[in-house]
């Protein structure tokens, strides 16, 4: 389970105390309490769990629990039935971080500072503009790489005679 997380379900299993058979068709009677990290037993806002089948999957019950119920590292969820002879164990279960999600990832990564003060999307945007970009001023001292949109300089380079870099005179990766 994900911690402070929302749309999450809890299974519990219910059965006859006397004779171990599973019980169906008890969700009306059953509820339960939650208590997170230790502190005190509140009941669940899910009033009543659902029956996945009664057919099939007998004895077995979903809980929906809130994102506020899941914001503990340890959730405990006591279910109990109105009914005398139906069990139900109580779950304990350690949460852990939910993974961020693919955006968050790949946001994180292109933000990555790389060199300097420059992300991994600056520099990628440097090097399209000097792949695929404008080049302007290639007969003189003062080449010029300009950006896909054609509207700025990234980078401006001083050469000598030969057409061999010297210095950097700007960059504007942003």
């Amino acid at each position: 389970m994900f911690k402070n997380t929302a749309s999450q379900k809890v299974l519990v299993y219910a059965n006859d105390a006397t004779t171990g058979v599973a019980t169906t068709g008890d969700a009306a009677n059953i509820t339960a309490y939650i208590s997170k990290d230790g502190g005190s037993a509140t009941q669940s806002n899910d009033v009543n769990p659902t029956e996945i089948n009664a057919t099939n999957m007998k004895g077995f019950y979903l809980f929906d629990v809130t994102q506020s119920e899941t914001n503990a590292d340890l959730f405990v969820m006591s279910p109990v039935s109105a009914t005398a002879s139906v069990i139900l164990d109580a779950v304990g279960i350690y949460t852990e971080t939910a993974p961020p999600t693919a955006a968050a990832t790949a946001t994180a990564v292109w933000a990555e500072v790389i060199e300097n003060s420059n992300s991994a999307a600056d520099m990628l945007r440097g090097c399209a503009s000097v792949l695929f970009g404008l080049v302007s001023r290639m007969d003189s001292n003062n080449p010029t790489f300009r950006d896909l949109a054609n509207a700025k300089d990234r980078f401006q380079w001083l050469t000598d005679e030969n057409g061999n870099r010297i210095k950097l005179k700007s960059i504007d990766l942003t």
